[in-house]
This record gives C-alpha cells, sequence and structure tokens, in this order.
C-alpha cells in the first residue's frame, strides 16, 4: 500500500499533488526520530533555510537509524504561511499545524522509501509511488517510557501523546505522587510554578490528574495561562511551547498544606511571581 492511498483514508485533501514530502535526517547535531519523541518535531521543523514548503500539506518523514531505506511517519502538516526569521534575514519559518484526522497514524507507519541524493524535500507527485507502507505498528514509536522523576522534561506535545494513549508507565508513575511541578514557556523563559495533591487511590490523582488537564486545556484553569491561550485563534498553538517538570514529589498521602507551602518556596526561589506566570506568592 503507497502512503498517500493510508492518508487518504483519514483526509482526502492530502494528496501528492497538494503536498512536500519533508525526509527529515540527522541535521549534525539531532537525529529527527529522537526529535519527534520529544515533541519538538513540528517545531523543529517549521524552521528551514529555504523556501521548501509552498505547498498546502507537508508529510513528515523521520529517518530510522537501523536502515538507510526505513522512514517513520510523524504526521501531516498544514501550512499556513512563513515569514522571514528574526535572527537570519535568509532563512524562514514556517507557521503550520498538525491534522488531528491524520494522527493515529504518527509515530506507527513504517514506510520503505529508497531515498536518492540528498535533498531533504520532494514534490509529493515526483515520490508517492515509492513510499511503500511496511507496517503500522499497533503503539506509537513516540512515547519513551518513564524513567524517574528528576528527568522528567516533556513538551506539551510529548504530554499529549502519553496522556491521549494512556501510556501505563506515565499514568501509574505520575498518579502515584503529589508534588511541586513547573512549566516553562521555552519562547519566553517565564515560568508557572504549581502543586498536585489529591486521592490517588483510583490511579487517576496525583501529578497526572494535573497534567492530564493541562494537556486537554492548554492552561489547566490557571489565570495567566488562560489569559495567554485566550486573546486569538491560535492561542492553544502557544501551549505547544510549554514544557513541563517536576521540582520534587511528595507521599500521596502527604498533608496538602504542606505540599502547597513547598509550592510557595519554589516560587520564592524561581521568582515565578514577580518574573512568571504565577499570579500569587
Amino acid at each position: 500500500m503507497k502512503l498517500f492511498d493510508l492518508i487518504a483514508l483519514y483526509n482526502r485533501s492530502v494528496t501528492p499533488a497538494a503536498s512536500t514530502v519533508h525526509l527529515a535526517t540527522w541535521n549534525g547535531h539531532e537525529q529527527p526520530v529522537a526529535v519527534y519523541r520529544s515533541g519538538r518535531f513540528e517545531e523543529w521543523q517549521r524552521w528551514q533555510a529555504q523556501k521548501v514548503f509552498e505547498r498546502p500539506y507537508i508529510v513528515g518523514l523521520a529517518k530510522m537509524p537501523e536502515r538507510a531505506d526505513r522512514w517513520l511517519f510523524v504526521g501531516c502538516f498544514q501550512q499556513l504561511g512563513r515569514k522571514p526569521s528574526p535572527n537570519n534575514p535568509e532563512a524562514w519559518l514556517y507557521d503550520t499545524v498538525e491534522l488531528q484526522d491524520v494522527r493515529p497514524l504518527a509515530g506507527r507507519a513504517v514506510i520503505h522509501h529508497p531515498r536518492s541524493g540528498r535533498r531533504s524535500t520532494r514534490h509529493g507527485t515526483s515520490v508517492s509511488e515509492r513510499l511503500e507502507v511496511l507496517e503500522i505498528r499497533e503503539k506509537p514509536l513516540d512515547v519513551e517510557p518513564f524513567r524517574t522523576y528528576s528527568e522528567v522534561r516533556l513538551m506539551k506535545a510529548e504530554l499529549d501523546r502519553i496522556v491521549a494513549t494512556d501510556e501505563p508507565s506515565w499514568r501509574v508513575a505520575l498518579s502515584a505522587v503529589a508534588g511541586v511541578y513547573v512549566i516553562t514557556d521555552t519562547s519566553n523563559g517565564k515560568l508557572y510554578v504549581g502543586s498536585a495533591t489529591g486521592d490517588t487511590s483510583a490511579g487517576e490523582g496525583g501529578i497526572w490528574s494535573r497534567w492530564r488537564c493541562y494537556s486537554q486545556t492548554g492552561h489547566g484553569g490557571n489565570d495567566q495561562l488562560i489569559a495567554i491561550l485566550a486573546p486569538t485563534q491560535s492561542g492553544l498553538q502557544h501551549a505547544r511551547n510549554f514544557q513541563f517538570s517536576i521540582l520534587e514529589i511528595a507521599d500521596t498521602h502527604a498533608n496538602a498544606d504542606d505540599v502547597r507551602r513547598r509550592e510557595q518556596h519554589w516560587k520564592q526561589v524561581l521568582q515565578s511571581h514577580a518574573h512568571g506566570y504565577n499570579s500569587n506568592l
């Protein structure tokens, strides 16, 4: 089966003629599959040295390191425009949005394509007959299992996939602890410090419950985050800049007041009231 035939089952607008195929490979610093697993692929893809995404849709393929002819389908993106890079007038920043109806295939479809040449982009019509679907994996490749609380650093896109797939290792680990967390707006460095308590007996409380709310809404009910995301229709797009980390964990039976006191401590340490998104100390 050809890749574009598979995509058409989900969205018939994404045709070869309307698409640019992005063959993402090692750029000298990062492997594209690793970037995808970190939740940064769309942002990573948006920056281009030339005007390469001039058609309505971008079909993203990330080179799989084990085989020269294996590619991971990482999503379809609508191209909404471009502007010169503020730091490099010869580079371009594309405005894109992922097509949610095609997202169930992302991280699961493995494509065979014996790439020729070094160009990283191709007109869809020039390669569509050579993009063969080898397999559709039961689970996406894009979520790494939970390891330790001290190493948690999730971009919102990655958190979204963890929540959407109800990834067991993350759900069990995050629902088992209360604690204090920090959200970093990577677009400007501003911080929001919050805390999570609550009953975890049903496997739904703790940090998991709070972060699931952020995944679903972007703002988690926090006033300043609501204000940031609300003004424009693209507000939720800004939430993709949010990075989630854990500052400290507490026993799930810890007194809620004690957890909140630790939250206040971290707000003062990080100055997230004066220089971030916390409304109060």
